[in-house]
């Protein structure tokens, strides 16, 4: 493995601890582990990217926003439930909130709990304007017609980056095929976890009394023998990012890897585009994040955290930063 570059991960992880600090702090909000910290320097990165091309679009009259939907968008602050002392990072839609290069003119989150749906909509309203996004409460599968129409009413012609962030089967696949025939300008980033279709291959297999062939066959959007049959020969987030190919038309992207504090596969985030005839701004930036991301795993990540917690970021390699990461 080639040696991280500390500087581009510290510089990316900076701002999710800045952004946090302002945000109004209550007891709804995120409880993740420090790994979960990669999945927002993805969405941050990419957000930053995709911001920058698409409105270099906009200037040239070929588009007229760039907008964000994030589907699972939870409360906005994410609460490092494995850290000794209070760590909190911006979530998702926080993110996007922040994004540069002109930014997104319209942000859509999804939220199925009441108390979080508030807690979002305060701490979106203490960054942005309120014309600059909405929140949706309800089941994003039931609720991705309004997603679409408050779209529509406020763009005519967008490109869309879509988060995707379940902790198992809360998406169903037809749910983004809605989406993407709506807008065929549109990324996505996709969080997989092979581990929970795994266990609920082995419940149906053993016929527990709590099994739901449907969830599956929902989730990839097949019948759930032909599900087993792909699992035989590929991976969950292999036959996952081949239905994002197939179905959605995103032919450009990649699949990575997010480690925990075990070093081990936690699950895997999809980040795909489509193909369009000049080629894709975006295959490069979506290269260097996995190249990027794939360097770390969760306790590295959270000393590289507790760096920056302790206002030592300017820290370099002769200065023992690699010691302390690696050691």
């Amino acid at each position: 493995m080639t040696q991280p570059c500390h500087d581009w991960m510290l510089k990316n992880l900076s701002p999710l601890l800045e952004w946090a600090k302002d945000l109004p702090k209550d007891q709804t909000m995120t409880k993740y582990q420090y790994f979960t910290a990669l999945k927002l320097v993805a969405v941050h990165y990419y957000s930053a990217v995709f911001a920058k091309v698409v409105n270099s679009q906009v200037k040239k009259g070929n588009a007229d926003a760039a907008v964000y939907v994030d589907l699972l968008a939870g409360t906005g602050l994410v609460n490092i439930s494995d850290a000794s002392r209070p760590i909190y990072l911006a979530g998702s839609p926080i993110c996007a909130a922040y994004t540069p290069h002109g930014g997104f003119k319209h942000i859509i989150c999804v939220e199925s709990k009441a108390g979080r749906c508030d807690a979002l909509e305060r701490r979106l309203k203490a960054k942005i304007g309120t014309d600059r996004f909405d929140v949706i409460r309800g089941d994003c599968n039931h609720k991705i017609g309004e997603v679409i129409t408050s779209i529509k009413s406020k763009c005519d012609n967008p490109i869309v980056l879509v988060f995707v962030d379940p902790e198992a089967f809360e998406v169903k696949f037809k749910t983004l095929i809605q989406l993407v025939e709506a807008f065929e300008r549109c990324d996505v980033m996709i969080h997989v976890n092979q581990q929970a279709v795994k266990r609920e291959r082995g419940k149906i297999e053993k016929r527990s009394h709590n099994a739901s062939p449907t969830i599956l066959e929902e989730y990839f959007d097949m019948p759930v023998l032909d599900i087993f049959k792909n699992l035989e020969s590929t991976s969950p987030e292999q036959q996952y990012a081949e239905l994002v190919k197939e179905k959605l038309g995103k032919k450009i992207g990649d699949t990575i890897k997010i480690l925990d504090t075990k070093n081990k596969t936690a699950y895997h985030i999809l980040c795909y585009t489509r193909e369009t005839a000049g080629g894709s701004g975006y295959a490069n930036s979506i290269k260097a994040l996995k190249k990027h991301l794939e360097q770390y795993d969760g306790k590295s990540v959270r000393r590289l955290i507790e760096v920056l917690d302790n206002g030592q970021q300017t820290l370099g390699p002769k200065q023992g930063l690699d010691r302390f990461i690696s050691g």
